[in-house]
């Protein structure tokens, strides 16, 4: 599969042939092409498209890249079992040589109709229907970069103020 890697592309994006060829490796198919995507500041993002697919390829090489991603990930299984609201399954989340990423199903972007909008509110009303026992999480967590106090407390009131 290695051989079959375009050259010279990937090099444009940073990212060496042995990193793609480990994301080949992971999704088990030959990518045609990577493009950088806009998005946040903090990580690179990519779409990588294939045969079958594309995905979606987040990267940093900062030393809390991987606790980030991993915790992000965490955060869209959270949302998923809420069963509200669709995000994208996780493909692999981990580092290979210096940089971590998340990889994950790519949605395509679209412009939204009226109807969109009544249904992502519907949709955001249903996932704040789910409740729990207590405000928080079991784990701490980031706001881009920054961490995230989530010690899960019995009142709104206090997580609001403490956390």
């Amino acid at each position: 599969m290695k051989d079959h890697l375009i050259d010279g592309l990937f090099y444009f994006y940073g990212m060496t042939e042995e990193f793609i060829f480990h994301i080949s490796t992971v999704i088990n198919e030959y990518i045609e092409s990577i493009h950088a995507v806009s998005g946040g500041d903090i990580s690179s993002a990519y779409k990588i498209i294939t045969s079958n697919q594309s995905y979606f390829l987040k990267t940093n090489t900062a030393s809390n890249a991987l606790h980030m991603f991993q915790n992000e990930a965490e955060a869209l299984e959270t949302i998923a079992k809420t069963n509200t609201i669709a995000t994208p399954n996780i493909i692999d989340c981990s580092t290979f040589e210096n940089t971590s990423y998340l990889l994950l199903e790519f949605i395509e972007s679209k412009s939204p109709s009226v109807e969109d909008f009544k249904t992502l509110g519907k949709q955001l009303a249903a996932l704040h229907q789910n409740t729990n026992s207590y405000f928080g999480l079991q784990q701490d967590n980031f706001i881009g970069s920054l961490s995230q106090s989530n010690t899960p407390t019995d009142s709104w009131n206090t997580f609001y103020v403490n956390e």
